[in-house]
């Protein structure tokens, strides 16, 4: 795989030094890290997407009608 992108993390002294002591390839983690955070939120966002479908289909007027009775039935007309 080519890389053709940099990025550049600082860190404090004390934890780069604690990274150097470990046999990790941290450049690999990184990457890691990135494409499951990304992979994350694409799902939230295709769900945020589903989720704002599904209301408008299932949430018209009629439905703002029948809160607004249930609300007046419940606590008198004229209630927020």
């Amino acid at each position: 795989m080519t890389y053709d992108t940099t990025i550049l993390v600082k860190l404090d002294k004390r934890t780069k030094e604690r990274m150097l002591r470990m046999n990790i390839n941290w450049s690999e983690a990184i990457r890691v890290f990135i494409k499951g955070k990304m992979q994350r939120e694409a799902r939230i966002q295709n769900a945020e997407r589903l989720r704002k479908l599904v209301f408008k289909k299932y949430a018209g007027p009629e439905s703002t009608e029948i809160i607004r009775k249930s609300r007046d039935e419940r606590y008198g007309a004229g209630s927020n």
